[in-house]
């Protein structure tokens, strides 16, 4: 069963962390790590990001139906918050899977701090974690320890950070934007 967690400052604003563990049923979930473990073999940025590790390309994963279920659910679960937290939840708003991306951390690998920018919402999900593994928001003050198979769906000036991989054995990772644009005035 899905879990949700939040890390907040304020209860009514977007301004906030979604975490929601056991996002994907295993089969799936499994069927995910298989296909990220296969597109992360080479590093196609050359840790010339913010992430220093094992990345394709920004737009990879757009290419590859397996993936579309996955961000379809995420859609409706940052459509289900955002109406949620709005003083205007009539309001209609479109969802687009902007850029999406996999990503092989080794053993010493990190991705240094950053945002994504103002108009996206920024999806991290974590389809394999060999242990203790530390994400830093540092707008919020907090350190959450990574859960494997969990979501976290934050606003894309949100600052964060994933400290080095500390194990032998690989961490894999998929983070995606999703751009939300106001469609009121095209009714």
């Amino acid at each position: 069963m899905r879990h949700l967690r939040l890390i907040q400052h304020n209860i009514a604003s977007h301004y906030a962390v979604y975490i929601v563990d056991n996002f994907l049923e295993s089969d799936y979930h499994k069927q995910i790590l298989e296909k990220v473990i296969e597109l992360t073999q080479k590093d196609s940025m050359a840790q010339q990001t913010n992430v220093k590790a094992n990345m394709t390309k920004f737009t990879e994963l757009l290419n590859h139906k397996l993936f579309e279920k996955m961000f379809m659910m995420s859609v409706e679960l940052l459509q289900m918050f955002f109406t949620l937290r709005s003083p205007s939840p009539t309001n209609p708003y479109e969802y687009i899977i902007d850029e999406a991306w996999a990503m092989k951390h080794l053993k010493g690998n990190n991705t240094i701090e950053h945002i994504h920018g103002c108009e996206y919402f920024s999806c991290a999900y974590y389809p394999k974690i060999p242990g203790e593994t530390t994400m830093s928001f540092s707008d919020f003050g907090c350190f959450e320890t990574l859960k494997e198979n969990s979501l976290y769906i934050f606003h894309g000036l949100t600052k964060h950070a994933v400290l080095p991989q500390q194990y032998d054995e690989p961490r894999y990772s998929i983070a995606f934007n999703i751009l939300q644009k106001n469609i009121k005035n095209k009714l």
